[in-house]
């Protein structure tokens, strides 16, 4: 069966924001003298592209002749600036129904938004300002997301929207989308962050974020304490964001699939706890003798892999809440050891400038099935 659809315009990019918008991402003449003439070729699209190739043949729709050549007509030149591809080429993200607009390349985004069906620019940032020392020429902003930090208040649900940016180092970095930076945690040495996204199935949430070959499951409650707490300090002049990020720590877990693939995608797929049929069945499937020893398992976190080698594969992993305490335990107890070189001596010092990733350790994620459809 096949359904007609019909797309309606909801929201405009005029010409003269998308011009704006243009010259600030990819060249033209900056303000400070460190500005340097942009190419949307040195992103992380074209290092992605060149591990990952799409194996669609190239549909050139830029060819393809009108349906009717008495409606041809000559482009104008709002026609040609938004022809000319910028926006394709720059990493794009949306929040809240396309309210909030994210567009970012090499080292700079921007943030829009939406008022009375038209797009008017929020905030303009440049993160190479921000922490010169650990962000080089050669890093770049690899992958993007927006999402809503919630409000303790109740008279607002919103404390802020958050702009979580990954970099080509290992870097995320968290902004407020007016641009100011709250947050940054060091996830991989020098290895590219390829995605970053916060996920909701159902009642359960978890942040995504994933490299060539593992990923990141950030806890959502201790990314928002630290998220909410780093605004409250910065709001006061307390603290800076580089001081913070060296002092709160979130909490999540390194994982790896068994088959140890490059990775395209991971999606978070919610919780889920196997009854106790599925134990049975699983059990029978093995022998007829098996049986199931364990008869109340605990809430797994189920994930949805895609690479080349495999069309798709079904992850999960197991939460230990043992673990979860036992950690939160060795981090109340670091906090009550005297400050006279003891911490550093015995090695609960906290590593200076974001230098140690967090989640070195990798834990395997076992799989439950795939689908071996290779892409090549």
């Amino acid at each position: 069966m096949v359904l007609s659809v019909e797309l309606s315009s909801d929201c405009l990019i005029s010409e003269d924001v998308a011009n704006k918008v243009r010259e600030y991402l990819l060249g033209g003449s900056g303000a400070n003298e460190t500005f340097r003439n942009r190419s949307a070729s040195t992103s992380s699209t074209e290092s992605f592209s060149e591990k990952f190739p799409d194996t669609e043949a190239p549909a050139k729709s830029a060819e393809w002749m009108p349906l009717s050549q008495s409606e041809e007509k000559q482009p104008s030149q709002a026609d040609e600036s938004l022809m000319s591809g910028w926006i394709s080429l720059s990493l794009l993200s949306t929040y809240s129904n396309l309210d909030y607009l994210l567009l970012a390349n090499e080292l700079r985004f921007v943030v829009l938004v939406r008022k009375a069906g038209q797009y008017a620019i929020h905030a303009t940032c440049e993160i190479g300002d921000k922490l010169e020392d650990l962000i080089n020429e050669e890093v770049c902003i690899s992958c993007g997301d927006l999402f809503g930090l919630g409000s303790r208040r109740t008279t607002e649900s919103l404390d802020c929207v958050i702009v979580a940016l990954g970099l080509s180092n290992g870097l995320a970095l968290f902004f407020t989308e007016k641009g100011t930076l709250l947050f940054f945690e060091k996830f991989t040495n020098n290895q590219p962050l390829f995605s970053i996204r916060l996920e909701q199935v159902g009642d359960s949430q978890q942040i995504t974020i994933s490299t060539e070959q593992t990923f990141f499951a950030v806890d959502p409650h201790s990314l928002h304490a630290a998220l909410a707490q780093s605004k409250s300090a910065i709001a006061r002049n307390e603290k800076n964001a580089r001081e913070l990020s060296n002092s709160l720590e979130i909490q999540c877990e390194h994982l790896v699939t068994e088959e140890r693939k490059s990775l395209r995608h991971v999606y978070f797929t919610g919780m889920h706890k196997p009854s106790s049929f599925e134990q049975y069945a699983a059990a029978s499937s093995k022998s007829y003798y098996e049986r199931a020893e364990r008869p109340n398992l605990p809430n797994y976190s189920t994930y949805l892999t895609c690479s080349n080698s495999y069309f798709l594969s079904f992850v999960w992993r197991d939460s230990d809440e043992r673990e979860f305490i036992w950690n939160e335990a060795i981090k109340l107890g670091k906090s009550f050891i005297p400050h006279f070189g003891f911490r550093k001596m015995l090695g609960f010092g906290a590593v200076e400038e974001k230098k140690r990733p967090v989640g070195e350790t990798t834990k395997v994620a076992a799989t439950r099935g795939t689908l071996l459809d290779s892409r090549y």
